[in-house]
C-alpha cells in the first residue's frame, strides 16, 4: 500500500519536504512560511528543488491550502523561490551559503538566583501591580493620536511634570519638566551624559569603593577613571583634587553611598560643588534609592543645592520594580 511520500511523488514528482511546523505560531501561513524559509536558508531544500503543489503540501502538513498559497507568495517576495509559468514553484537557483553552526554554549547567559537582601531585589506589592495594570489599560484605551507617535524624545510631558512635582516636594530639586529626560535606567542615562559631555581619555572621579555597574559603563566609553577614596562623610574631595584637579566629571552616590551606605556631609557637598565650579566639571549624582530611610524624610539632593553643575540620575527601579527599566535625568537647561 503506497505511503504518503509515495503518493506525493506520483502526484508532483517530488519527495515530501523535510520540514516541521512551529505550532506555537498562531497563523498557519506564517507557520508554513517560517518552516520553508528556514529549510531553504539552512540548506535542507536545495537550490532548484521543485516544491510540491499547494494542494499536495497542504495534505502533507495538514493545513489549509490557502495557507500554502500565502506562504509561497511570501517566499516569492523574499526572493527565496521562483515561480515558473506552467511548471510550478522552485527553490531559487542562487542562494546565500548556509550559515555556519555557532556553538550555543557560548551564548548561555546564566542569571544568578534571587536571594533575600540581594542587590536590586525589591518587594513587589500585588496591590501595586493591580493598580499599575489598571492605570496602564486605562491610559492605553484613552490614548490620543499624539501619544501613540514617537513624540518628544525627552519622554511624556505628563510623566516629566509629575517627576518634577515629586522632586520638588521630596528631594529639594526645583526644575522645569523641560529639563527632565525619561531613560530606560541609570546606566542608559549615564551613557547619554558621557556621550554628550566627555571624550575618550577624559578624567572622571569615581568613588572608591563604588558601584560596579557604573564603573563598567564609564570604562566602556574610554574615559579615564580616577579612584577617589570614601570615608564617613562621603567622597574625599581633597584626595580627588590631589589625584586630578582638572577632571571633567565626578560620579557620586551622595544620599546613600554605594556600597558603604554613608551619606555625604554638607561640608563635603559644598567642597565638591566648589571644585566642580572651579574646574568646569559636571557631577553625576546617582540617587538610586534615597526614598528608603529608617528615620526622617529623604536628604536634599546634591542637585537641589548646585543644579548648574549637577546632573541628577533618578530611577523607579527601587520604588516599583527593576524590570520596569524606567529612570530619568535632570540636566541643566544649557545641556538639554
Amino acid at each position: 500500500m503506497p505511503n504518503r511520500a509515495t503518493t506525493l511523488r506520483r502526484r508532483d514528482d517530488v519527495l515530501a519536504l523535510p520540514i516541521r511546523l512551529d505550532r506555537a505560531i498562531r497563523s498557519q501561513s506564517q507557520q508554513v512560511h517560517s518552516a520553508l524559509r528556514a529549510g531553504i536558508i539552512d540548506g535542507l531544500l536545495a537550490p532548484g528543488l521543485r516544491l510540491p503543489s499547494t494542494r499536495a503540501l497542504a495534505e502533507q502538513l495538514g493545513v489549509r491550502r490557502n495557507a500554502i498559497v500565502a506562504a509561497y507568495e511570501a517566499l516569492l517576495s523574499d526572493g527565496l523561490v521562483e515561480a515558473r509559468h506552467g511548471a510550478g514553484t522552485y527553490v531559487a537557483a542562487e542562494l546565500p551559503a548556509p550559515p555556519a553552526a555557532a556553538p550555543m554554549a557560548e551564548l548561555d547567559i546564566r542569571i544568578p538566583p534571587r536571594r533575600p537582601f540581594a542587590l536590586g531585589v525589591t518587594l513587589v506589592d500585588p496591590v501595586l501591580l493591580k493598580r499599575l495594570a489598571a492605570a496602564s489599560r486605562r491610559r492605553i484605551a484613552q490614548a490620543v493620536p499624539d501619544e501613540l507617535g514617537y513624540g518628544d524624545p525627552r519622554g511624556s510631558l505628563h510623566l516629566r511634570t509629575q517627576v518634577a512635582h515629586y522632586l520638588a516636594a521630596n528631594r529639594g530639586v526645583r526644575c522645569d519638566p523641560s529639563c527632565i529626560l525619561i531613560v530606560s535606567g541609570t546606566q542608559h542615562g549615564l551613557r547619554l551624559c558621557i556621550d554628550a559631555l566627555l571624550a575618550p581619555g577624559d578624567a572622571v572621579w569615581f568613588e572608591d569603593p563604588g558601584y560596579f555597574a557604573s564603573r563598567h559603563t564609564l570604562r566602556a566609553t574610554g574615559v579615564t577613571l580616577v579612584p577617589v577614596p570614601v570615608d564617613g562623610e562621603g567622597i574625599v574631595v581633597t584626595a580627588g583634587e590631589k589625584a586630578d584637579a582638572a577632571a571633567k566629571a565626578a560620579y557620586v552616590t551622595p544620599s546613600h553611598q554605594f556600597p558603604t551606605g554613608v551619606a555625604m556631609s554638607m561640608a563635603r557637598r559644598i567642597a565638591l560643588l566648589d571644585w566642580a565650579r572651579r574646574a568646569g566639571a559636571y557631577i553625576f549624582e546617582d540617587d538610586y534609592d534615597s526614598e528608603y530611610r529608617f528615620a526622617g524624610p529623604p536628604l536634599t539632593a546634591l542637585a537641589g543645592i548646585g543644579a548648574e553643575r549637577v546632573i541628577y540620575l533618578g530611577t523607579f527601579a527601587k520604588t516599583l520594580f527593576a524590570g520596569l527599566r524606567l529612570g530619568y535625568l535632570v540636566v541643566p537647561p544649557a545641556l538639554v
